[in-house]
Order: structure tokens, then C-alpha cells, then sequence
């Protein structure tokens, strides 16, 4: 059986417990342009659009993924 990953309902998910990840990897440089993008708005917000993909690369300066 292939089970199907999906980012945008992985970020949701984050989102729900953004407080207690982001205390989890506050110190950890690998995660802090992803965590402070998470931390600016309040996503959950049915006025605040969730960014797509594309625009979270541009803000970022990193891919989303890698092929590997």
C-alpha cells in the first residue's frame, strides 16, 4: 500500500503545534528561517492565506525539496 505525503497538510499540522516546535528547535540554525516564517502570522487565521510553496522558496532562499 503507498501511502501519499503531503507537504501543505505536514505544515498545517506544524502549525496546529508551532509553539511547542518552535521551543524545540529555537536554537537550531538549520530550522530558523522556516520557524520564523511560522512565527510571523497567525496561519490558522481563516483571513491569513497559508503561503504556497513557491512563495515560501523565494522568502526563504531555499527549496522546498531535493531529488535525490
Amino acid at each position: 500500500m503507498n501511502t501519499r505525503f503531503s507537504l501543505k497538510r505536514a505544515l498545517l499540522d506544524i502549525l496546529y503545534i508551532k509553539e511547542q516546535v518552535y521551543n524545540k528547535f529555537k536554537n537550531n540554525e538549520n530550522y530558523r528561517a522556516i520557524l520564523d516564517l511560522l512565527m510571523s502570522k497567525d496561519y490558522l487565521d481563516d483571513d491569513i492565506d497559508l503561503p504556497n510553496f513557491k512563495e515560501m522558496e523565494n522568502e526563504l532562499g531555499i527549496k522546498i525539496y531535493v531529488r535525490l
